[in-house]
């Protein structure tokens, strides 16, 4: 992982997996990366469908959150569906 100090994640993205490589990864120095993740996009009974709900987006954060193993994210967002 060296060099790279910003990490662009989602739930949709491996369906979570994605972020639980990047809370595993013991090479990264932590203090020294930028975690940015997204929130809206849920995978549903094989569907995909967008949540922006407040009960989601707290929910979300906190899975996130355990999944990265963290305190903070430094960039929450969430992009619009045309």
């Amino acid at each position: 992982m060296q060099g790279i100090n910003f990490f662009d994640t989602a739930d949709i993205y491996g369906l979570g997996s994605f972020r639980k490589i990047i809370g595993t990864e013991n090479r990264v120095r932590w203090n020294d990366v930028v975690i940015a993740t997204k929130v809206g996009n849920v995978a549903r009974n094989e569907q995909f469908t967008i949540d922006y709900s407040k009960e989601y987006i707290l929910s979300a954060c906190e899975a996130s959150l355990k999944r990265l193993k963290r305190n903070v994210i430094d960039y929450y967002h969430y992009t619009l569906q045309d």
